[in-house]
């Protein structure tokens, strides 16, 4: 008799597993096979929490300087968090906004001196010492600013300003050469050309200024792998020629320059992986024609295909490239200067194309970037507002990769079902034990 009862519990516990596996294993089935049926994810306070959609906490505002114009997220006071920092175009200062761990906010803003009225700032380690440094362009001053970190003393050195040429638009630190130590490159705007300084380690100093004839008012500047050869080159945007100047790296300098088409007045320029293949593509915006031009890197051909052309609003200026719904996809965010709005572009597997939506900010969004603001290890958007004074501030969401469609249908039924075999199991075993 007891042998009996432990095999018709072995029968059952066998059963269960069989059915829930067989009926779990339809959800990887192709969708050919069977549709895929999307059903509600849960939610939360209103979020949407299915891997791939786009959810932010509500919109945070914070007052700046007059007429922020550029903002850059990183850790500005070496202290391992992450800060922001925007250039303040018509106050001849920029405005920091440090991240306080124990209050989980940032502290009261305050300004600090830069060069006559800074278009852009960067936080990066300008004189390669390991601490990053404060970086700004002049616009009517032509200069650059590098405020140098001093370590020993908590707080930045002295302003050590650079010639570049007239009216410099954007500042970009990077390692042009590819030697593994940051340089300083400026786009300038009406002198057609782009500014240099190579950092020389054994000088422990930059080299002198090299200079680069480009397009027409070079209104922005990139460093980054725009080749997917394994090293930085230059691109720089040309707005009254409606084209992107590309030096490719030849390794240790910089090859003979060539051009590509984009929009008609363009001002954002970003390279980076726009439809995750794995191969970064470069990215423009096209002020004028309310478009971003994408050029796609072919592996294949070794070269860009054609450029794809957007919608994404009336006036779009700056634009960045990252994940901004932590699903493992980038992401390409565009500030839209004329109707108040930042326009998010995802990319969609199933369609091979990008899906768009749009999320109201600050009067006169200029400029965008894409990083952990709030040090929780989760994108955030930053937008300047200049109008108003301001940033908007978009805190993400971690995405949750919720099972969806035909998938989680299947899985439920398959344990529903597992549970019925075992209730009319248990109702034979004790109709049987009655009659015995």
């Amino acid at each position: 008799m007891q042998n009996l009862r432990i095999k018709e519990k072995v029968k059952i516990i066998v059963l269960f597993a069989v059915i829930s596996s067989i009926t779990a294993s339809f959800a990887y089935l192709p969708s050919y096979i069977i549709p895929n049926i999307q059903i509600n994810s849960a939610n939360l306070d209103g979020l949407k929490l299915s891997a791939g959609e786009i959810s932010f906490q509500p919109e945070i505002k914070k007052i700046v300087g007059d007429f922020p114009y550029w903002v850059h997220v990183g850790d500005v006071n070496n202290d391992g968090m992450n800060d922001i920092i925007v250039a303040n175009r018509h106050h001849d200062v920029v405005t920091i906004l440090l991240w306080n761990s124990t209050i989980n906010d940032w502290d009261p803003r305050f300004n600090i001196s830069a060069g006559y009225n800074p278009m852009c700032v960067v936080i990066e380690d300008a004189n390669n010492d390991g601490y990053n440094d404060i970086i700004t362009c002049n616009y009517f001053f032509n200069t650059i600013s590098i405020l140098i970190w001093n370590s020993g003393v908590t707080d930045w050195e002295p302003i050590t300003t650079k010639p570049v040429g007239i009216d410099p638009f954007r500042i970009y630190v990077a390692d042009i050469n590819n030697d593994g130590y940051n340089d300083l490159i400026s786009a300038d705007q009406h002198s057609d050309s782009i500014t240099m300084y190579l950092w020389n380690n054994f000088a422990q100093d930059w080299n002198p200024q090299d200079t680069r004839l480009v397009g027409s008012r070079p209104v922005n500047v990139f460093i980054g792998d725009a080749n997917n050869d394994g090293y930085n080159d230059v691109i720089v945007l040309n707005r009254d020629h409606d084209s992107i100047t590309v030096f490719l790296s030849l390794g240790s300098t910089l090859g003979s320059p060539f051009t590509l088409a984009v929009g008609d007045q363009s001002y954002g320029l970003f390279i980076g992986d726009i439809n995750n293949d794995g191969m970064n593509d470069i990215v423009t915006t096209s002020f004028n024609d309310n478009t971003i031009t994408i050029l796609l890197w072919n592996p294949v051909a070794e070269y860009w295909n054609l450029g794809i052309t957007k919608n994404v609003g009336v006036g779009p200026l700056g634009v960045s490239i990252g994940d901004v719904n932590n699903d493992g996809n980038n992401e390409i965010v565009i500030a839209i200067k004329e109707q108040d709005l930042i326009s998010i572009l995802t990319w969609n597997d199933n369609k091979v194309d990008w899906d768009h939506i749009n999320k109201e900010v600050g009067d006169n969004p200029n400029q965008v970037y894409i990083a952990d603001a709030n040090n929780d290890n989760i994108n955030d958007i930053v937008v300047t507002n200049y109008d108003e004074g301001s940033v908007s501030i978009f805190l993400g969401i971690e995405s949750r990769p919720v099972i969806s469609g035909y998938e989680s249908n299947l899985i439920i039924i398959g344990t529903i079902l597992g549970f019925v075999i075992i209730i009319l199991k248990k109702v034979k075993i004790l109709k049987y034990k009655s009659t015995i």
